[in-house]
């Protein structure tokens, strides 16, 4: 299985920073279903923070779960926040 989420795993800083943000995170998710990916939304839309983290596997898409349809129908300032979930930075 690939890494996805940690992409400097070796640098020692970023380690220790990633494992300080994780103590202050809440909820963190695999594989990003339809359930999760709606925490993530609804988390987005109403939290200042990005206090769920997200970790789609390899082959599967972070919105995938929802139709063209409804990302369509869905704030583009929350689907950047969600993205943002997706990935430490």
């Amino acid at each position: 299985m690939k890494n996805n989420f940690i992409e400097n795993i070796n640098d020692e800083k970023y380690f220790y920073s990633l494992i300080e943000d994780l103590k202050n995170s809440k909820v963190g998710f695999y594989s990003v279903g339809l359930y999760p990916a709606s925490l993530a939304y609804n988390c987005a839309m109403h939290g200042k923070f990005n206090n769920i983290l997200l970790a789609p596997r390899e082959d599967r898409d972070l919105l995938g779960a929802f139709s063209n349809d409804v990302l369509s129908d869905m704030d583009n300032e929350t689907i950047e926040k969600i993205k943002r979930m997706g990935h430490y930075s």
